[in-house]
């Protein structure tokens, strides 16, 4: 968000605060605040929370007990896939260095063709993306 970044890894999580002006590579994510002065920082830190490292484990454990009992899983593939089209938008925006438009229902960015690029694999010989 623009108050803090959350880090999430299988070892635990932790947010870390934005500054009021961002000197990071980019500054136009994060414009300044008027009501604070610059370089404050906009939230408090949360300090890392260490996880159970069994995340893999429940997360398998929870596909396979679905399996079985046909119950909804915790995070369906719709879900995943979301979560995984939002991460690649977001690594595609910070390897260009610029803010992109994204058009969701025609799953491509807007305007930007050097983004589109990257949004799409590119397979080497003899490996295709199969036409459906």
């Amino acid at each position: 968000g623009e108050n803090g970044t959350m880090i999430l890894t299988r070892a635990g999580w932790e947010v870390r605060p934005e500054q009021a002006i961002n000197s990071r590579t980019f500054p136009y994510c994060y414009p300044c605040d008027k009501d604070r002065m610059p370089n404050t920082l906009r939230m408090e830190a949360v300090e890392q929370k260490k996880g159970s490292g069994k995340g893999l484990y429940q997360h398998v454990g929870n596909l396979l007990e679905c399996i079985k009992t046909r119950n909804l899983p915790n995070c369906d593939i719709a879900i995943g896939a979301e979560i995984a089209k939002l991460s690649h938008i977001t690594n595609i925006s910070c390897r260009l260095g610029t803010a992109l438009n994204w058009d969701n229902e025609n799953n491509k960015f807007v305007n930007n063709d050097e983004a589109n690029l990257l949004a799409k694999a590119n397979y080497r010989a003899p490996w295709t993306l199969p036409k459906l």
